[in-house]
């Protein structure tokens, strides 16, 4: 299973996951034909990628650790709060509680299950898909800290309210796909505070302490951060969990500004950040929930050769179970052989090819 920008879905090709759209309609089934009416739409509702199957791979769709019903109808839950928010100025919070409890039980039962999945959003629903994702996440940091359940529903809903205030921010500065202008980056730092306000004051039903994680989420571990420029240990624990989920979902989420990354590319990032913006502690926890190398990327060894990701160990999940497709000078095996990077120390995965190095391996 491979993620493909848009613009280079080509029609035959074969989706490997189920496209919906806000409504829950599905737009496209994992299996079938992609065809040119198919792309039309997807581009036209503002998806910035897709799964395909490529030739030649044979690697099973990873489990998730949230159901497919769990993450529409938290979506769904999570919309209508921030549109009321939106629409009436003030929104019942409450459904959030039973929500978080939901989410906090499946997580727990699947949390085995590392995080390979990258939900695809339109612009239009970026907002409610990032925070159940974000949500997700920072419970599994919350488990690895060994929250109790109280701590884990807190944080759960706070990471779910994380940009309700950017509801109050126009739409053309929040999808803008040029550079954002100064007076433009100043309007999109105060959803912080008045995310936090519209809790206080006009979201019925959000613990105080799941509020933080709205009002500090953008604050950083050096202290240069907004709206307060607080660091460290004074930014609330929830903030730093969430933090650190936010801005992993993100980069490897399509924008209206970029496309997504790989992610092995946003575990870079992270392990770069560590200490400077995000608290290293929170940042080791997430880490140990993430698979570098999605089960069915294609990847090079540092000898060459090609393979696709067959497994990926919990215990240790940057060194899969590969199945080989080329030797060291790129030649198609005639019989596919089979490695453990956790047993064979001495290789390593140097690339994973993206995009247009995928497109080479439609035609093989």
């Amino acid at each position: 299973m491979q993620r493909l920008a848009l613009e280079l879905l080509r029609p035959e090709m074969i989706s490997a996951a189920d496209v919906v759209e806000q409504g829950g309609r599905v737009l496209l089934r994992a299996g079938m034909a992609i065809q040119e009416n198919h792309i039309q739409v997807l581009q036209q509702l503002g998806f910035g990628s897709a799964y395909v199957v490529l030739p030649l791979c044979t690697a099973e769709p990873p489990k998730e650790i949230l159901s497919r019903e769990m993450r529409l109808g938290a979506v769904k839950a999570v919309r209508q709060i921030y549109e009321n928010f939106r629409d009436k100025g003030e929104a019942d919070g409450t459904p959030l509680r039973d929500l978080a409890k939901n989410m906090v039980n499946e997580v727990v039962v699947n949390r085995i299950n590392l995080s390979q999945w990258v939900d695809l959003r339109t612009p239009d629903e970026y907002l409610p898909s990032h925070a159940v994702h974000v949500a997700m996440l920072s419970i599994l940091i919350g488990i690895k800290l060994e929250y109790n359940i109280t701590k884990l529903h807190e944080v759960a809903i706070g990471a779910l309210m994380l940009d309700v205030g950017e509801m109050s921010i126009p739409p053309e500065i929040l999808q803008k796909k040029e550079k954002l202008t100064p007076a433009e980056m100043d309007t999109i730092r105060q959803h912080s505070e008045k995310g936090f306000e519209a809790i206080r004051k006009k979201i019925r039903g959000i613990p105080a302490t799941s509020a933080h994680v709205a009002y500090q989420h953008h604050e950083n571990f050096a202290g240069n951060g907004y709206p307060r420029g607080i660091s460290g240990a004074e930014i609330h624990e929830y903030a730093r969990i969430v933090s650190v989920a936010d801005m992993f979902d993100a980069l490897v989420s399509d924008r209206p500004f970029r496309h997504y990354y790989l992610p092995n590319e946003a575990v870079g990032i992270l392990r770069a950040l560590s200490g400077k913006l995000l608290d290293p502690e929170m940042v080791s926890a997430l880490l140990q929930y993430v698979a570098v190398y999605p089960q069915g990327a294609l990847v090079r060894l540092d000898t060459g050769e090609h393979g696709e990701v067959q497994s990926v160990g919990a215990m240790n999940p940057s060194r899969p179970k590969l199945r080989l497709l080329t030797d060291k000078w790129d030649r198609p095996l005639r019989e596919p052989d089979w490695i453990d990077l956790e047993k064979q120390q001495n290789r390593f995965i140097d690339k994973v090819l993206k995009d247009k190095e995928l497109m080479k391996w439609i035609t093989r």
